[in-house]
């Protein structure tokens, strides 16, 4: 399958079908939807990160988001799930802007069995698509250490790497 259209958004969730899968697109008020598939997500970084696979294994979705929703102060936040016909949710992207002006596509998860298909890549457009019509620049998506595999889809939108930040693991500090 290959998921190809457009989706208008308008004030609050709103939701569409492609393909027999659903798409709701909203802000803050689909956080708690988002919670199991980003903890699918943290799980998966932890097993391909070989020198914080256990920090990152150790950060809980309310960590994560409170530190989102202070780093954008009052900058927006778009949030896309999508679900299967039964409702299981199976892809999130979560997109926001900065008081700096910058805007982020800070998450993105596709479940496994759903990889490949196109499904991230429409996210990941509709998510900077959105982005340009906040008027966000520059544009930033970061990729954790051993998911490297992401940057070809990145790259797809224009993306290149632009710096190596290392970080101590605390067990070494």
């Amino acid at each position: 399958m290959t998921c190809q259209n457009q989706l208008s958004e308008g004030d609050g969730p709103i939701s569409r079908k492609i393909n027999d899968l659903e798409f709701i697109v909203g802000g803050k008020e689909l956080l708690p939807e988002v919670k199991v598939l980003w903890e699918e997500l943290r799980d998966h970084h932890s097993e391909l990160n070989a020198h914080f696979g256990a920090e990152i294994a150790d950060m809980q979705f309310e960590e994560r988001i409170n530190k989102l929703l202070l780093r954008i102060q009052d900058g927006l936040i778009r949030i896309e799930l999508a679900r299967e016909p039964s409702g299981a949710a199976i892809a999130y992207s979560m997109s926001s802007t900065r008081p700096d002006g910058a805007g982020e596509v800070d998450s993105l998860f596709v479940h496994d069995g759903w990889r490949g298909n196109g499904l991230g890549e429409l996210m990941t457009e509709r998510g900077l698509v959105w982005l340009a019509e906040q008027g966000a620049d520059p544009l930033i998506i970061e990729v954790l250490v051993g998911n490297e595999r992401v940057l070809d889809l990145y790259r797809r939108f224009g993306f290149e790497p632009r710096r190596i930040l290392m970080t101590r693991p605390k067990e070494k500090n």
